[in-house]
């Protein structure tokens, strides 16, 4: 059976003051689940929350992800910095990069290291376009992977 995740996007959200004291308040509130929680806050706070959740079961993402390894890619950040930093989680393929930064399936793709979170239907009524069985097998199809038989809701979660 799949691991249920849980992940919050922070978005833009959050100094490093901020973080912290959000983050001792959800450590006191959480408690015991069945589900893995991911907290995905922005770049420039994510070495300290690192630190912060060191022995908290919560983990820790990234809200983007270059493919390659190093380079002169200003402003990037590569899958080998965000796992020394302690990410297990990248997000990649969101709806707001796709609107705002022109991301495609193919870029996403070029990405597809860690674990993946796709929500490339946010913001799209399952009503007019079907079922997420229907319109996911496109973001699955790029990135090889089989569908699985049980796959349902708005959002959807691959183990890369």
């Amino acid at each position: 059976m799949r691991q249920l995740i849980i992940a919050g996007n922070w978005k833009m959200h959050k100094n490093v003051c901020e973080a912290l004291e959000f983050l001792t308040e959800l450590r006191g509130k959480l408690g015991s689940t069945p589900v893995e929680a991911v907290v995905c806050p922005p770049f420039t706070v994510l070495a300290p929350v690192a630190e912060a959740l060191k022995g908290s079961g919560i983990a820790l993402g990234a809200q983007n992800m270059y493919w390659e390894k190093q380079g002169a890619y200003t402003g990037e950040i590569s899958p080998l910095m965000l796992r020394e930093i302690g990410c297990k989680y990248a997000i990649l393929g969101h709806s707001e990069r796709r609107q705002y930064f022109g991301e495609t399936d193919e870029s996403v793709n070029l990405s597809g290291a860690l674990y993946l979170v796709g929500d490339r239907y946010q913001g799209v009524k399952l009503k007019e376009c079907g079922s997420l069985p229907d319109i996911a097998p496109t973001m699955l199809d790029i990135l090889g992977l089989p569908k699985p038989p049980e796959m349902t809701g708005e959002s959807l979660l691959l183990k890369g």
